[in-house]
């Protein structure tokens, strides 16, 4: 009992110590350029499937896997789902049920696949797909011979992104952002107080308002239409060659041959082409179940061949620029394995312009007098007043 006190002041230290560490302010590091590194993964697979047999059934075991197919790429299931009680051969009034959970995401679409081996094919070619681009989440399985399928798995794995507070170089400080995907977007309204520098590239607005608080606003408009019967009535003014074909007043592409071409020539056209002029694309994908192929803009009017996103939607917009002497508008499929798609009402406009209000000036780089326009509409420049409606005079800037 003698050593009691001892042990006594030894605890009430050590809880002294304890609460002194644990009120104190801990110091952190403040790096010249503070950094967020944020990783981006492959969206998740389909957790669960079932799948059952309704009909006839037997001794087969078959196997079925649900890929969802992002905008980004297709991402493969956990694992099957099994029956083993399935006839030999599927065909109606045999059929298998095939249920799943759904996964997030913007117009995903699943494809299905059917293999007699519980070992999924990770990479090439596999005859296993009873059913590309399913909408819902249930399928009735009643295909006797699957089709072609390739495994393309999600290319954005791993893509990082990086945003700086960089409290170095800049007085106020600057957020800096960069991504390896080569694309950075807002998804509402921004306000950038302190305004946005894009160093080493261009800022392009293709939908919106570019509006400063110190005065400064670009507002976008739209030309007349390029394009003759956009809506494909009858496929008047368009043509095609290889696995495309106009029927019901769209254009439709079915895999054969591996690739297409939907075109309008020069003489069909509404309105010229603009050269070097930044256009918009409208179009709808009323069904796709193509696999592997990319659809582009041809360089027969795109400076550069524009892929179009090709999910199932209305109203889906591309902005590209044009050539520098633009012809023919084609829409071109290549490297497609199997499926089809479906196109319909096609709209070809170029931006133009817009207005520029600036309630201040447009300066010069090296802050002189550069451009000043007031409100009767007079440009004061260099020391002249260029009169609405009028000659240069001398006057102050």
């Amino acid at each position: 009992m003698a050593d009691f006190p001892k042990f006594q002041l030894a605890v009430t230290l050590l809880a002294v110590l304890m609460a002194s560490t644990l009120l104190a302010p801990v110091a952190v590091a403040q790096s010249a350029a503070d950094t967020l590194a944020v990783v981006g993964h492959a969206p998740p697979p389909v957790a669960n499937a079932t799948a059952t047999v309704a009909g006839t059934g037997g001794f087969s075991t078959y196997y079925y896997w649900i890929v969802a197919r992002y905008g980004g790429g297709s991402v493969f299931p956990i694992g099957p789902a099994m029956v083993g009680n399935a006839a030999a051969t599927i065909a109606a009034p045999t059929s298998i049920s095939v249920n799943w959970t759904p996964v997030n995401g913007l117009n995903v679409v699943y494809d299905v696949l059917r293999t007699t081996t519980v070992q999924f094919p990770q990479t090439g070619y596999c005859t296993c797909a009873v059913a590309l681009g399913v909408t819902g989440t249930s399928f009735v399985d009643t295909v006797t011979n699957p089709s072609l399928y390739t495994n393309g798995g999600f290319p954005y794995q791993n893509t990082i992104g990086v945003v700086y507070e960089n409290v170095r170089d800049y007085a106020p400080p600057h957020m800096e952002v960069s991504t390896t995907s080569g694309f950075v977007s807002w998804l509402s309204a921004v306000a950038f107080a302190a305004g946005v520098d894009v160093s080493g590239g261009n800022l392009t607005v293709d939908t919106g308002n570019i509006v400063a608080t110190a005065g400064n606003e670009v507002v976008g408009s739209l030309a007349a239409e390029s394009l003759t019967n956009g809506a494909l009535t009858a496929g008047t003014g368009w043509a095609v060659t290889g696995d495309f074909a106009l029927a019901g007043g769209t254009a439709v592409y079915t895999d054969a041959t591996h690739t297409g071409t939907l075109k309008q020539v020069v003489a069909n056209q509404a309105t010229p082409a603009l050269a070097n002029q930044r256009y918009r694309c409208q179009y709808d994908v009323t069904a796709n179940t193509m696999i592997n192929g990319v659809v582009t803009i041809t360089t027969s009017y795109a400076a550069t061949a524009k892929i179009l996103d090709m999910t199932v939607g209305t109203g889906k917009i591309a902005y590209f620029t044009s050539a520098a002497a633009p012809t023919d508008f084609i829409v071109s499929v290549t490297g497609s394995t199997g499926g089809a798609f479906t196109l319909d009402n096609l709209s070809l406009m170029a931006t133009i312009g817009g207005n520029i209000t600036a309630v201040g000036r447009l300066n010069g780089i090296a802050g002189g007098e550069g451009i000043n326009v007031d409100t009767n509409g007079n440009v004061h420049m260099a020391g002249l007043i260029v009169n609405y409606g009028g000659l240069p005079t001398a006057g102050a800037g």
